[in-house]
């Protein structure tokens, strides 16, 4: 099976990091930790605006939607992923100096049939009747237009590439390929069992296995086999159904055949575009934000469609990084839904995005002719919304065009390129996040830190930084630039210059030798542009008044004091007083337990100080108390407690019993996954969540569970579930059904992202923050309704919702879950499970203990 290449943020960060020591500041700079990233010819440059028009609207009146107004409402130079081979337009484009990108997708309507020739169904995928396939979200659509084609079919390709070349014969510079995982997305709709499709296949299976092989999965005679022969004859399910068919190795062989099928189409298709056009052409795709299987990496460049619920800022933010670990650029939409709800809050939600998709060094798109989910109409945002983020983005080319990633703080985000004490902290704002950016190894240039506020009301905020790691002993100079507020007039003009200065407001600040600065409001993004102030002569630096970021969830916060100027010597105070010489001189980290104002003074051997740094930790009074899972309390309803730390094995172990503090214990017995695959133990991982270990389901093949477990504690009575799991896929989790990890009703599913109990349609949705470790609770109330947790987050109770007497397939608790045919991979950190429902102070002391343990940042015990 084709895999998405996803690789860990945790391994692109180790990767990318660099270690600040803890007092003296002998830390790494910026423009050292940012790299460099070569991108493919073609793909946009970080300060260019992107636009889509599905098909070329030409509006006649100012309130009606028209294309080329509306490239310069919003200052766009890139045109892309457009239906459109209009000469006249296009040319009109390229005229005005905007890059034009054509777009084709594996529907009919991208290939080109010859005059009276209309039988697309010659053309399409087909499932085992022999009728073409059509994609869950086109059926509301009219054939041929929501006919999937075939990848497989010579006839088709021809006609697809007539349709390429007539692109590149309309002057499209570059071209974007919607719906690019052709065959291999097929096959979940019942696809394709065409006769190409069927002699392919033959022909893969004759040269990639052996007799004994065929054998053993019922193929008789090779030169005459036929799949689809074999599958009617098996009476196996047609359409949707047959992605859930257990079709064993020869269905897992089809399947990795028809998605390196699509991939030798897109190589092939592309080759021969680039020997027609004699050069390379530059191509883009669709891949959803974030899947990277060999088929979107076979393209230049990814378009996503952001839904609304992955708009937050730890999304975007991961989002970016996977793409330029790939040395890829990835642009989103804006927020999908398929409502008109709280249009306020949307376009603040947008403009969030916009700003976040930018810092992070991706694109969003302008919000201009957007599809939307179900029947909603397309989305067409108007200048006054957006066109001064945009304004923005074109003014601040300089600071943005070969700026790196080199960090970012706050609003959910987990960075670990500096350790645990990053080059800057954020107080105040708690919607606010600053991504750090600097041209890679130009230790000269300003270093750019993007702020975002994710708030629906912003606030002033305070900015706190270590200079080291700018520009060593060096005096700063900063300025803050943003967006200024919309004026037609001074659009209309920057637009017809190309000149985008005016559209940007410049606050100075002050710098020099000072470490913490007092911001304006951001709404919702501004550039604090730093960089060295060579007109200052000698001074004292203001210390720096720092602590661990996951110390402000712990019960003691630990804090470090600092200076860059390295011969000063630093006194301090924790009464609120102001420092002299004669206060106590910092030697180490101060430990405190209480709400206490820091100051520090720098003092240099000739006498001279600096200005007073001054931090208030304020500890918050409301915060739940850590209780172990056997308190007093609950220890009666404890059934089953299971902890990676009680396993005493070498990292990378089998563990083939994962021996349970109470209760059974869970077990890794052979058995058939759907893939046809024998399970196997799952492995130990030491140190991997948060230096905790975990238990690591590898998405294949690895299997545990606690036979009978959820029938015989769980069924027709409330329960409370804890599971710390860290997971890229939110489908992982456990269930309570068959022992292969999924099964039939009634169900019990316990996913990272989802909760389920009886019916499929029983469903709370969860958003963990984050990949990293996270803690999931699953309640029924034992009466009829459900809902869930993720790191202290409590969803809305879902009702209607009864105790079931059972749970089908067994009842057991299996890991991993299973959705479909796909085994989510991911670490189970610990398993813990009550059979009643906890009050909430005993719900959230549990979450306190394992907030604790893991190193989670759940309950913020400090503000600063």
């Amino acid at each position: 099976m084709m895999r998405s290449i996803f690789p860990s943020l945790l391994a692109v960060l180790v990767c990318m990091s660099a270690a600040l020591s803890n007092d003296n500041q002998a830390s790494k700079r910026i423009h050292e930790v940012a790299q460099p990233r070569p991108l493919p010819e073609g793909a946009p440059r970080a300060s260019d605006v992107i636009m889509r028009s599905l098909t070329l609207r030409e509006g006649t009146n100012e309130g009606e939607h028209d294309t080329f107004r509306a490239l310069s409402d919003f200052h766009v130079n890139r045109l892309e992923w457009a239906y459109i081979r209009d000469r006249d337009f296009i040319a009109r484009c390229r005229e005005k100096g905007i890059l034009f990108g054509g777009a084709a997708s594996s529907a009919m309507s991208h290939v080109v049939m010859p005059k009276g020739d209309s039988d697309y169904a010659a053309l399409a995928c087909v499932n085992l009747r022999g009728e073409p396939v059509v994609p869950t979200w086109k059926r509301a659509w009219n054939p041929p237009g929501n006919w999937w084609m075939c990848v497989n079919n010579p006839v088709l390709e021809q006609r697809y590439m007539e349709y390429l070349k007539s692109c590149l014969d309309a002057e499209a510079q570059v071209m974007q390929r919607d719906e690019p995982e052709g065959n291999g997305s097929a096959v979940n709709w019942g696809g394709c069992f065409c006769d190409h499709c069927m002699e392919a296949f033959r022909k893969t299976l004759a040269e990639s296995t052996t007799a004994q092989q065929r054998a053993e999965m019922g193929i008789g005679d090779i030169e005459t086999f036929n799949y689809r022969e074999l599958l009617l004859r098996q009476n196996a399910p047609v359409g949707d159904d047959f992605r859930r068919f257990d079709g064993g190795e020869l269905k897992r062989r089809f399947t990795e055949f028809q998605e390196a099928a699509t991939l030798a189409f897109h190589q092939r298709t592309r080759q021969a575009l680039n020997e027609y056009a004699g050069r390379k052409v530059a191509f883009s795709c669709n891949n959803g934000c974030r899947r990277w299987t060999p088929v979107e990496l076979a393209f230049d460049w990814c378009f996503g469609e952001l839904s609304f619920r992955h708009a937050t800022p730890d999304f975007i933010h991961n989002c970016m990084l996977q793409a330029t670990s790939l040395q890829r650029r990835q642009v989103v939409t804006m927020p999908k839904k398929s409502d008109r709800d709280d249009l306020e809050g949307w376009c603040r939600l947008t403009r969030q995005t916009i700003a976040m998709a930018y810092a992070c060094g991706g694109h969003s798109m302008v919000p201009w002719d957007v599809y939307m989910p179900g029947d909603a109409p397309r989305y067409f945002g108007t200048p006054e919304q957006y066109a001064d983020l945009f304004g923005f983005i074109r003014a601040g080319a300089e600071y943005l065009d070969g700026y790196e990633y080199a960090g970012a703080v706050g609003a959910g985000l987990s960075c670990d390129l500096f350790g645990d004490r990053m080059p800057i902290e954020l107080h105040g704002g708690e919607g606010v996040c600053a991504v750090l950016r600097a041209l890679p190894g130009k230790t000269d240039t300003p270093v750019v830190i993007h702020l975002i506020d994710w708030s629906e009301k912003p606030g002033p905020l305070e900015l706190s930084l270590n200079p080291a790691a700018f520009f060593g002993k060096r005096p700063l100079k900063m300025r803050l630039l943003r967006p200024a507020p919309f004026d037609k007039t001074k659009h209309a003009q920057a637009e017809s210059s190309q000149v985008f200065g005016e559209l940007v407001e410049c606050v100075s600040l002050d710098g020099g030798y000072k470490t913490t600065l007092s911001l304006p409001v951001v709404t919702p993004w501004a550039m604090l542009v730093v960089e060295p102030d060579n007109s200052l002569g000698s001074g004292v630096w203001q210390p720096s008044i720092q602590a661990n970021r996951g110390d402000f969830y712990r019960q003691k916060i630990t804090v470090h004091l600092a200076t860059a100027s390295n011969s000063a010597n630093l006194h301090f105070t924790t009464d609120g007083t102001n420092p002299t010489k004669a206060s106590p001189q910092y030697s180490g980290p101060i430990e405190l337990a209480e709400s206490t104002t820091v100051k520090c003074v720098a003092v240099l051997p000739d006498g001279r100080t600096s200005e007073v740094a001054s931090a208030t930790f304020t500890k918050a009074s409301d915060a739940p108390i850590p209780a172990v899972p056997d308190n007093r309390s609950v220890r009666d309803n404890l059934k089953l407690w299971l902890t990676a730390d009680s396993l005493n094995l070498a990292d990378g172990a089998p563990v083939g019993k994962w021996s349970a503090v109470v209760g059974p214990d869970a077990i890794a017995e052979p058995h058939k996954t759907f893939d046809g695959l024998i399970t196997q133990p799952p492995t130990l991982a030491v140190d991997a969540a948060n230096g905790r270990p975990v238990v690591r389901f590898d998405g294949v093949d690895d299997s545990l569970a606690v036979k009978d477990f959820a029938n015989a504690n769980l069924a027709g009575k409330a329960f409370t579930i804890f599971m710390v799991t860290q997971a890229e896929d939110e489908g992982f989790g456990m269930c309570g059904n068959g022992i292969w990890g999924s099964g039939g009703d009634p169900r019990l599913y316990l996913q990272r992202g989802s909760f389920r109990y009886n019916g499929l349609e029983n469903v709370v949705n969860l958003h963990p923050a984050n990949r990293g470790p996270t803690i999931s609770v699953f309640m029924h109330d034992g009466k009829e309704s459900i809902c869930a947790a993720t790191d202290d987050v409590l969803s809305n109770p879902v009702a209607g919702v009864p105790v079931v007497p059972e749970f089908g397939s067994g009842g057991n608790l299996a890991i991993p879950f299973w959705s479909g045919n796909k085994n989510c991979a991911g670490d189970m950190a610990e398993i813990i499970v009550y059979d009643r429902l906890l009050a909430p102070p005993e719900r959230q002391a549990l979450e306190a203990y394992l907030a604790e343990e893991y190193g989670i940042r759940y309950v913020r015990r400090w503000n600063r």
